[in-house]
């Protein structure tokens, strides 16, 4: 099926791939960062938040609980159904603090009657940090498995692994955590890497998915890579939502219009301040109109 899609024409694509996203519900996410600091060593050659550390004086700031849990009443107030609760990778085995925050975030959601989903990444961890995080209330762990090719995930992230990841993420299902996954698109990855990287996104119970485009960002060895080319990551996120169905699908704002063509429903990260809100659901609501005009 999947070498089909890769060959179908473009209009057929992305019309079946926005029809069958059109009855999903428009899913809002917001992260609130805990800790930028980052453990992995050697350190990922594409990394953002590195790039970010030489733009930004209290870039490894762990922020406080008051901070984080007044952050999520206000998100939640704002109309936000998810928040995502990132941190650097933290080892293996989550330190005691990292629990308290979720703790924290739900008590706040909680007094707000707010119905909203938790969800943390951190990378690969263990069976017990899961489990714990489980326990202080977290509906849901995301971890990508990044790059769909092994050897060059070890070009990627060379302290990083692959085995890891996708222990981490059966391990979150039999934890009784939704699963979020994703890779990268543009990285230098071919059709062939694509087909098994969505093969095994599919063979996972996913509750959602994310195909991000390559970015370029400065003072990161990956810096002179050309980021990807946004029509051949539009059609394979079409691709995905055509082959994995029904799971929610999640792009960046910024690249709303595409991810709309493509079947995506869902946005990360998400700003109500910023007028975001209004904004995709605007977008989400004229696309479907005017779709059916489209030739």
């Amino acid at each position: 099926m999947l070498n089909e899609l890769f060959n179908m024409n473009s209009s057929d694509l992305f019309r079946q791939a926005s029809i069958l996203a059109e009855p999903m519900e428009t899913l809002l996410c917001s992260p609130i960062p805990i800790t930028t600091e980052c453990q992995m060593t050697p350190p990922c050659r594409h990394c953002w938040w590195r790039s970010m550390s030489f733009f930004s004086q209290d870039f490894w700031r762990r922020r406080t609980l008051d901070e984080v849990a007044r952050r999520a009443g206000d998100l939640s107030s704002a109309g936000i159904q998810r928040l995502l609760l990132p941190a650097g990778w933290l080892g293996y085995e989550l330190p005691e603090w990292f629990y308290t925050y979720v703790q924290q975030v739900k008590k706040e959601l909680a007094a707000k009657k707010a119905e909203v989903e938790i969800f943390a990444t951190c990378g690969p961890i263990s069976w017990s940090s899961l489990s714990q995080l489980k326990e202080a209330g977290l509906d849901g762990y995301w971890c990508g498995i990044e790059v769909p090719n092994p050897e060059l995930f070890r070009q990627v992230r060379p302290g990083d692994s692959l085995k890891a990841r996708f222990q981490t993420l059966e391990d979150a299902g039999a934890a009784g955590l939704k699963i979020w996954s994703s890779f990268l698109f543009g990285i230098g990855e071919s059709e062939k890497d694509l087909v098994w990287g969505l093969k095994k996104m599919k063979a996972l119970s996913l509750d959602s998915f994310s195909l991000t485009p390559f970015e370029q960002y400065p003072y990161v060895e990956m810096e002179q890579r050309p980021a990807a080319n946004l029509y051949d990551w539009a059609r394979t996120a079409a691709i995905a939502r055509i082959y994995i169905q029904d799971v929610n699908c999640f792009t960046s704002p910024s690249f709303a219009s595409w991810g709309l063509r493509a079947g995506i429903n869902s946005f990360l990260p998400v700003f109500p301040d910023q007028g975001q809100l209004e904004q995709i659901h605007s977008m989400r609501s004229y696309f479907g109109e005017r779709k059916y005009q489209l030739k």
